[in-house]
């Protein structure tokens, strides 16, 4: 596939990472979407609760506004403890699940109380499950599994790849621009700061050596002049190594311009 293009429409949408109340009993919250049925799950998970624990307060709360694109958690969980223990002495944390009905496939924001956690993104993959963590620097949990219906690569020795920055690193994957052409596809970019799953967890809070910091980077392009390619979409998952930027893992897709597939975004080559 030729790529002809030139970067008109660029949208650097950097998911807030917005400061949460330190003494919140709330540390993750997990959302996702039964397609058929339009019920939207959430799940609070709260934080490590020693023995003892007595639950005082329970106001949590859902709310999601179609208008707005928005699932909101409020409220708060509070627990007092009978007697005075070791902080190692944790009996575990408990998990809270509220559903909503008639939710659409869409892309929405996930709120708890008053700050932003991230997005979650139905309009895709409706089956997925979006998972955010409430602390003072909220991740977003990914993992390979995610990206079964994504094909892996997409751009020539992309492996051995180092930049100073993301930007410039993830940049290279929309290679130079022609200097003249008759059309200017759009191009938008959205970052976030994430944790990668190297391996397989059911923690609530993976140890260091199952998860990684990283930024996990979206780049979406629409008008290309392919005959068969009308857009192309990449998903870079970038790490620090070395002082270095450098990508751990690419995905792809083509979102074909004809044939049974016009329109649709899959992990093959468009005919």
């Amino acid at each position: 596939m030729k790529r002809k293009w030139i970067a008109v429409a660029m949208a650097l949408a950097w998911i807030p990472i917005q400061a949460q109340a330190k003494d919140s009993a709330i540390k993750r919250i997990c959302v996702s979407l039964d397609q058929q049925a339009r019920v939207l799950t959430v799940d609070a998970q709260t934080r490590c609760l020693r023995s003892g624990a007595r639950l005082v307060e329970n106001s949590l709360a859902l709310s999601v506004d179609q208008a707005t694109a928005t699932i909101n958690l409020s409220g708060a969980f509070k627990a007092t403890y009978s007697h005075r223990i070791g902080p190692t002495d944790c009996m575990g944390s408990r998990t809270f699940t509220y559903k909503s009905d008639g939710v659409e496939q869409r892309r929405y924001a996930v709120r708890f109380g008053s700050e932003t956690l991230g997005m979650a993104d139905f309009t895709e993959n409706p089956s997925d499950r979006h998972c955010f963590d409430n602390s003072l620097h909220p991740r977003r949990y990914l993992r390979e599994g995610a990206f079964m219906d994504w094909s892996r690569g997409g751009a020539e020795g992309w492996e051995s790849w180092r930049e100073d920055n993301v930007l410039a690193l993830v940049t290279r994957l929309l290679g130079e621009p022609p200097e003249t052409a008759p059309m200017q596809p759009e191009t938008y970019i959205s970052m976030q700061r994430a944790q990668w799953l190297s391996r397989t967890t059911f923690k609530p809070r993976p140890s260091r050596d199952q998860s990684q910091d990283i930024i996990a980077v979206t780049i979406t392009q629409h008008g290309l002049l392919d005959d068969s390619v009308s857009g192309q979409r990449f998903t870079a998952i970038a790490a620090l190594d070395a002082e270095k930027w450098r990508l751990m893992h690419l995905f792809s897709k083509n979102m074909c311009a004809r044939g049974s597939e016009a329109g649709r975004w899959v992990a093959h080559r468009c005919p």
